[in-house]
């Protein structure tokens, strides 16, 4: 709970009050200052809060916003000609924060402030003469305001200008609306008008002894004033009697009173009011004490200046990121703003694309189809059969003439094409336990239909693993081989957290039906490598997996003989295998997407940066 006041000497005060242990005959409560200093260059003559905004009004012709969450201002508002006499915020029934500020003026006029960012919506002239009060209705459409000019003012707040306006007869002070909307009162000099929001008819008037200087509506038809006589009274506006009284609340004028219960609240919490007096002091009130007597202030703070306001907010919580209320840059965006950013992103955007591209097109990329060609003649009608016979060789030669120079490193790749590795089924059909501690993890369920064989685990299991591609390639240039380093072609993370370095392959592809590759049983499976990136699957079904690198640079017409085995089936599926020998740059592989996309990117901005200039001056002019 925060409470924020206003003084005559240019001062804005914020304070938190903290429950302690509920105690009736004691003070049980403690106002903690927040932050204090002269917000305003000249006297604060209205304040309002709601949730974790809180504004001032002053006749310095400013309004200052804070955020009462991190005890910070976040600047003033400056639309303004004449002194502000009333502000109101109006928070929506299902937020914790408030939507819009509401602004009276000395002026007679209105304006609307949308609270995010605190940008006027609408300023009307609702009165002839200065504004006193004004008051929200809780569903947020309309307004009612009461002038010097003795008029009571009804204002549209959906269409932003004044609907009705009567004569009272008399200049009123103050007005408030009820909690559900059903009732307002309006206040002149002493007296109070319960009148029905619907008609504003005249139920029955209060009359206090005093001058009234401030109200507060509560709930059940209560109505809290205080004034001149020093003392807070409670008016049950449904009997149109008092309720009950705190006597001498304060050694002076009561300049500010607060509702700090909600409905929503804890039920054995106090009922708490807190008041603010012209001598300086802010109080706390179980006002529930009053039937008993003269209760004593649960909280106090003396801020020894003459205050002049008081409001508050009574939500006990705020979460920043659950209401989407984390600092945020939102700037107005103008006609010249607008076109300076597309111009910006254009001007940026095609640049990079086309280093972007250049790069990318500078990778010298071989790609060699040959699950066709390594199939012998006879054996092309029936290829499943020619793959599943394991009495017919499957020894292939390709010849590659490299186009251009290619510097090593050269990547070698397997590239699959229609291989669904991101089948469902396949992809759960794995066990990372097992990769890692291998036997002693005994569960191989999420391995089926590949977790057992001759009642003895495989490891590792799955039908991943059991596919293993076992294409194997040899690589020649004028009669000396070429060397292929297989070592650190898979990702170091997987080798050191994901396989186990004491794990090593058992049952592996000795049951009726055989896979894909074998694994040598002596050698761990974090070392494995060939294994280790074939376990990493792919999430579509064309897809490429390292196999090794050439360390030695390839000349322009270079021919390359590759000797490969071709042993993977993928004619049973209608797949297809391609080996790649690639280049790399510091953008990776051969991929033209990201500087296509900056290219057009960077094209759109400047086109539309062009259309919005042309606009911009047709109808500036």
């Amino acid at each position: 709970m925060s409470l924020i006041a206003g003084s005559y000497e240019r001062f804005i005060w914020g304070f938190k009050l903290k429950p302690l242990t509920y105690d009736p005959s004691s003070q049980s409560l403690t106002l903690t200052q927040l932050f204090s200093y002269p917000s305003h260059i000249a006297p604060i003559t209205t304040v309002a809060a709601a949730g974790p905004a809180a504004a001032s009004g002053s006749s310095d012709d400013t309004i200052h916003i804070y955020d009462l969450s991190s005890a910070a201002s976040l600047g003033p508002l400056q639309h303004f000609s004449s002194s502000i006499t009333s502000l109101s915020f109006y928070s929506p029934p299902n937020l914790s924060f408030p939507r819009n500020l509401l602004s009276a003026a000395a002026d007679g006029s209105i304006s609307i402030f949308d609270t995010e960012p605190f940008v006027l919506l609408k300023s009307f002239r609702a009165h002839k003469k200065g504004i006193n009060d004004l008051a929200v209705h809780p569903s947020g459409k309309l307004a009612l305001s009461v002038s010097r000019d003795g008029c009571l003012a009804m204002s549209n707040l959906i269409r932003g200008k004044r609907s009705f306006c009567c004569r009272l007869g008399k200049e009123a002070t103050i007005v408030k609306f009820e909690g559900n909307g059903e009732r307002f009162f309006m206040v002149s000099e002493g007296k109070i008008g319960v009148h029905l929001a619907e008609d504003a008819r005249l139920l029955f008037e209060l009359e206090n002894e005093k001058r009234v200087l401030c109200s507060a509506p509560g709930e059940g038809g209560i109505l809290f004033t205080g004034g001149e006589n020093r003392s807070i009274t409670a008016w049950d506006t449904n009997s149109g009697k008092a309720a009950y009284s705190i006597e001498d609340a304060h050694s002076s004028r009561v300049k500010g009173i607060v509702v700090l219960t909600k409905d929503g609240g804890v039920d054995d919490d106090p009922y708490l009011v807190a008041s603010a007096s012209s001598d300086g002091l802010i109080r706390v009130w179980d006002v529930r004490m009053a039937v008993k007597g003269k209760p004593n202030p649960l909280a106090e703070a003396n801020t020894k200046s003459r205050l002049t306001c008081l409001a508050g907010s009574s939500l006990k919580s705020f979460y920043l990121f659950t209401q989407q209320r984390l600092p945020a840059c939102k700037p107005v965006l103008t006609p010249a703003w607008v076109i300076t950013i597309f111009s910006f992103m254009g001007f940026i955007s095609i640049p990079v694309g086309l280093v972007t591209l250049h790069t990318s097109r500078s990778v010298v990329e071989i790609v060699e189809r040959y699950d066709n060609e390594c199939v012998p003649e006879p054996f092309r009608i029936g290829k499943v059969s020619y793959i599943q016979d394991d009495s017919i060789p499957k020894n292939c030669s390709r010849f590659l003439k490299v186009q251009k120079y290619m510097k090593a490193p050269i990547y070698i790749y397997y590239q699959l094409d229609n291989y669904y590795q991101n089948h469902r089924r396949y992809v759960k059909s794995r066990s990372d336990q097992q990769l890692l501690y291998g036997k002693k993890y005994p569960d191989t369920s999420s391995c089926q239909p590949v977790e057992s064989n001759d009642d003895q685990p495989i490891v590792p299991c799955g039908l991943i693993a059991w596919s293993l591609f076992n294409d194997t390639f040899t690589f020649i240039r004028e009669r000396v081989e070429l060397k292929v380093n297989k070592k650190n072609i898979s990702w170091k993370s997987d080798r050191d957290h994901k396989f186990g370095n004491n794990v090593h392959p058992f049952n592996f592809q000795n049951g009726t039906l055989i896979g894909g590759g074998k694994l040598n049983p002596n050698i761990p499976l974090s070392d494995q490598e060939d294994l280790i990136v074939w376990m990493r699957t792919s999430a579509l079904p064309s897809f490429r997996k390292l196999y090794g690198r050439i360390e030695e640079d390839l000349d322009a017409d270079d021919v390359v003989v590759v000797h490969l085995m071709n042993n993977y089936n993928t004619y049973s599926f209608g797949g297809k295998k391609k080996l790649v020998l690639s280049t790399s740059c510091w953008l990776g592989g051969n991929n033209d997407f990201l500087g296509l996309a900056c290219v057009f990117v960077g094209s759109t901005s400047l086109v539309l940066a062009i259309v919005f200039m042309l606009l911009h001056l047709k109808y500036r002019i």
